[in-house]
């Protein structure tokens, strides 16, 4: 069923239609459900020089240094916020959400 908007926008929709489905499940933060995004990431080993800005850059630590190539050592760790991709001067690297 759908949640009248009161004129207020989408925004305030899904707002109330999530603490609906959280209210629903007995109100505890614990229990509502969020979905596990996935992430590939892609390094192109012929435009990589070993700068390390990626793995600086990184939040959770999902790169390493393997001598001057980058790595990825924990794919499951990456949120998607592509720092390392936005701040690679020489675009070696790329992520993308599966």
């Amino acid at each position: 069923r759908a949640l009248p908007s009161h004129g207020r926008g989408r925004r305030f929709d899904t707002c109330i239609a999530h603490f609906v489905k959280w209210f629903s499940k007995g109100g505890n933060m614990a229990v509502a459900e969020k979905e596990k995004r996935t992430f590939r990431i892609d390094i192109y080993e012929n435009l990589c020089k070993g700068c390390s800005i990626c793995v600086d850059y990184c939040p959770t630590n999902v790169l390493a240094m393997d001598g001057n190539l980058v790595i990825v050592k924990d794919l499951d760790a990456c949120n998607g916020c592509q720092l390392c991709d936005n701040r690679c001067p020489d675009f070696a690297i790329q992520v993308f959400e599966e």
